[in-house]
């Protein structure tokens, strides 16, 4: 339902603990979401095509499927893996709070708990 997966532009992320097991435990995720991370980092224009482009980009340096890529950025952005066009959420999302919950899903990776 809409309400539920439009949550995260309010409130804090709560990452789906079902989500975050089936997707961010698989190997690689913690090098998808630095490479996302640092790419978003230094992206000058804020916008969904300008995110989407670094994405795909992060697609092709990682040669990885751009599903390996999406979904951990899905779950790290927005706490579930069903959301609204993840490009779009990003950008609604605001650069702030995106960059600071792929840092936090990263460092929960470290710690190894989505709590």
């Amino acid at each position: 339902n809409v309400p539920s997966q439009v949550r995260f532009l309010f409130v804090e992320v709560d990452w789906d603990r079902a989500a975050w097991q089936k997707i961010m435990s698989k190997e690689g995720v913690a090098m998808v979401l630095e490479s996302a991370l640092r790419g978003l980092t230094g992206l000058e224009l804020w916008t969904a095509k300008r995110i989407e482009a670094l994405c795909r980009s992060t697609v092709a340096e990682l040669g990885l499927s751009a599903k390996k890529v999406f979904q951990p950025l899905r779950v790290a952005v927005t706490g579930s893996s069903v959301s609204p066009p993840l490009f779009e959420s990003i950008e609604a999302l605001g650069r702030e709070r995106s960059l600071d919950r792929l840092k936090g899903a990263l460092d929960k990776l470290v710690v190894g708990d989505p709590d």
